[in-house]
């Protein structure tokens, strides 16, 4: 059962999903988030520039918002906001 939920707010698209590096270094860690049985790995996409994503509990959604955090500042991507809410 999911219990969280993380909310993506980017600041354009092309900082969602033109970057190659970045998709595919996300890719690997939800690969890997799913095997570790934290995550379906299921995009929910709220807008074009939000997306949310259901989680197994506040650690696991911690640890996605920090990787993406630390990748978006190494491509220089930007986000707008990111939030660890309850998922319903």
């Amino acid at each position: 059962m999911f219990t969280k939920k993380t909310k993506i707010e980017w600041a354009s698209i092309e900082d969602q999903l033109g970057h190659d590096q970045f998709s595919n270094d996300r890719f690997i860690k939800i690969e890997e988030m799913i095997t570790a049985e934290k995550t379906d790995g299921v995009p929910i996409l709220t807008s074009e520039l939000i997306t949310e994503r259901l989680w197994i509990d506040e650690a696991a959604a911690q640890e996605y918002i920090d990787f993406v955090l630390l990748k978006t500042g190494m491509y220089n991507l930007n986000v707008v906001s990111t939030q660890i809410i309850n998922a319903t």
